[in-house]
């Protein structure tokens, strides 16, 4: 199964978007995001996921404990070929510069799900 040309699965792209809000994104580029998702599901249901992590590290970030979006996060980078590295705030310094210079130089993607995004969100643009 070819998989189908989208920014979303090129991700060696110089200028791959962080996607912090939905607002960020345009009707085209969220219907775009949402034909990507038809496939991938139709892809796992055929036993056929295209290996988009293989063999890259998918940085996480959870700063409220939540078991099924860690799990489902989890799960989605080794079934794309990746490895899923959880980090707790109590691992990390959240919110420190260093933070977001580091993990983006060992991790191909980057999740998280914070309550104090707009903090993490500018110290990520200041860097």
């Amino acid at each position: 199964m070819k998989l189908p040309s989208s920014s979303a699965t090129n991700l060696n792209k110089p200028n791959l978007e962080h996607m912090v809000s939905m607002k960020d994104f345009s009707v085209k580029e969220m219907d775009n995001m949402m034909e990507l998702m038809a496939y991938l599901k139709q892809a796992r249901a055929d036993n056929a996921l295209p290996q988009l992590f293989k063999n890259k590290s998918v940085g996480m970030i959870f700063e409220a404990g939540s078991t099924r979006t860690r799990v489902s996060f989890e799960t989605a980078a080794t079934l794309l070929g990746g490895h899923g590295l959880f980090l707790s705030p109590k691992d990390i310094h959240l919110g420190a510069r260093s933070l977001l210079t580091i993990l983006p130089a060992f991790c191909r993607a980057c999740v998280t799900s914070l309550w104090r995004v707009l903090t993490v969100q500018k110290r990520w643009m200041d860097c």
